[in-house]
């Protein structure tokens, strides 16, 4: 009966550790290859009223607990709130639990075999963090990515580590778009815990040291985490067909469309047509308004979405109306929505003059997004400045008297006022065409039949072709043409010519 009981313990023993281990605590099970010992002990008399006992010691029975295995990954099917953004470096942070009732090694694919990445996203690094710090030191942490061949790092009892995967995010990821990170690959449902290891494709598993045996085998398990891509919002707002234009700083902001109308004609309204793109992540709407407007007052300002067929007055008589900002439709990631503004000037409003009206386009999804364009109406561009300068020879009167015989110089300064080409993709104002002209006896010019012309005196400083002919009068070289050509905005040039006082 004793050696039946004996061996009854043992098999009992040896069962009670390998369930306690399968639960789900496995709080500091009783340590595998631990010798429980057991040794009974009586004591007895042959006569009660005899105080003399006597006593008796059982032979010692023991039992070697077997080695459990077991390895859990967390977390598990978790989707946390955490977002990222499109462009930027996602961090994936993993805990590896040794559940045995031993030290034993956690073995990772080859090449980064153990992690799978499913959505926008490659994975750039990863690694156990085996000081904790959430930056790789080579030495010091196992790289399980750009491993050649399986890495393994061993855990005590009840042990556990991080494994840190570094995924790069695309950056043309959409909004609500998500990245999901595997670590392991176990089949079924959550949680993926402790199974036992099948040498399947992208395995996490155990793999006991030395000839350390488990009763269960090896195991192996699996965690993932999900992350959502954020809706990223960004605009840009430019002239016709160039959201992107860069004007002068550099900057998108200070891009432009110029146009012109004459002194005359500043109460007839000028359209431009104006382009922004939703450079975000997501579709958006967006909302058009004027930023600042340096138009005079009596200026109105009117923003049509649907192609001129329905305008919305903005700015009235110079200031913000009660509909001071349009919202378009919704608008793709990626795309262009065009739109145009009227602008008219008051009657009267000076020439030789730049008015600019900025307009923002706004983000609605995040309205700290914003971006500007210029509308720039010029009343007139190309400016012509004249001046004489008299210069007597004749010995009669002073240096500079105008007596007959003496010498005039007519310069005519030219320039376009508009500015200068600048940046890329903005709509400039270019002069076409330019001819001065200089005829004698147009009124209220008289010099035709005052003066004589001065031979080889006439000259252009941008190299324009001049021309001499009879003036309308008929009077012989007392008309002058000079054909410039194209005059860009900022470019500017002199005409001359000299004329004698007749004696």
């Amino acid at each position: 009966m004793t050696r039946k009981h004996d061996l009854w313990g043992k098999v009992l023993l040896g069962t009670v550790a390998l369930v306690a281990l399968t639960g789900s605590a496995y709080a500091q099970a009783t340590a595998g290859g631990t010798v429980i010992r057991n040794q009974a002990s009586a004591s007895y008399t042959d006569d009660p009223s005899n105080p003399t006992k006597y006593s008796a010691t059982s032979n010692e029975v023991t039992t070697t607990v077997s080695y459990v295995a077991g390895l859990q990954i967390t977390p598990d099917g978790s989707t946390p709130a955490t977002t990222v953004a499109p462009g930027s470096t996602a961090t994936y942070t993993f805990t590896v639990t040794n559940l045995g009732n031993f030290t034993d090694n956690v073995e990772f694919l080859a090449s980064g075999a153990s992690i799978q990445v499913t959505g926008p996203g490659t994975v750039s690094q990863a690694f156990v963090d085996v000081n904790g710090n959430g930056n790789y030191d080579a030495g010091t942490d196992v790289d399980i990515q750009g491993n050649g061949a399986a890495a393994t790092h061993s855990l005590a009892q009840s042990g556990a580590v991080a494994v840190v995967v570094k995924v790069t995010v695309s950056g043309a990821a959409s909004a609500g778009q998500t990245i999901k990170v595997e670590l392991g690959d176990t089949t079924g449902s959550s949680p993926y815990d402790n199974q036992s290891a099948n040498n399947s494709t992208h395995e996490v598993h155990t793999k006991h040291p030395g000839s350390i045996t488990a009763v269960n085998g090896e195991r192996e398990a699996k965690g993932d985490i999900t992350m959502t891509v954020s809706n990223v919002a960004t605009v840009t707002n430019g002239p016709s067909g160039q959201p992107d234009a860069v004007g002068p700083g550099p900057s998108t902001n200070t891009d432009y469309t110029n146009k012109a109308v004459t002194a005359a004609t500043t109460n007839t309204p000028v359209i431009f047509d104006n382009t922004f793109k939703n450079g975000g992540n997501g579709a958006d709407t967006f909302k058009l308004k004027v930023a600042t407007s340096g138009a005079p007052a009596g200026s109105k300002v009117e923003i049509s979405i649907d192609g001129g067929t329905v305008w919305t007055e903005v700015i009235t008589n110079g200031s913000p109306s009660g509909t001071p900002e349009v919202t378009t439709a919704s608008v793709a990631s990626g795309a262009n929505s065009n739109y145009k503004v009227r602008i008219t000037l008051p009657g009267g409003a000076t020439a030789l003059t730049a008015y600019e009206t900025i307009i923002q386009a706004v983000s609605v999804s995040d309205p700290t997004q914003t971006n500007n364009t210029i509308d720039r109406i010029y009343t007139g561009y190309l400016r012509l400045v004249k001046t004489a300068t008299v210069t007597n020879a004749t010995g009669v009167g002073g240096a500079t008297d105008a007596v007959p015989g003496a010498d005039i110089e007519y310069v005519i300064a030219y320039d376009n006022i508009a500015n200068a080409p600048t940046g890329t993709g903005n709509v400039d104002l270019d002069a076409l065409l330019v001819v001065i002209t200089e005829d004698g006896d147009v009124s209220p010019n008289n010099w035709s039949t005052t003066t004589d012309r001065v031979a080889s005196t006439e000259s252009d400083s941008r190299g324009g072709t001049i021309t001499i002919s009879n003036s309308t009068g008929g009077v012989a070289n007392s008309k002058y043409v000079d054909t410039v050509g194209t005059l860009a905005g900022g470019q500017s040039g002199t005409f001359r010519f000299k004329r004698k006082i007749k004696q």
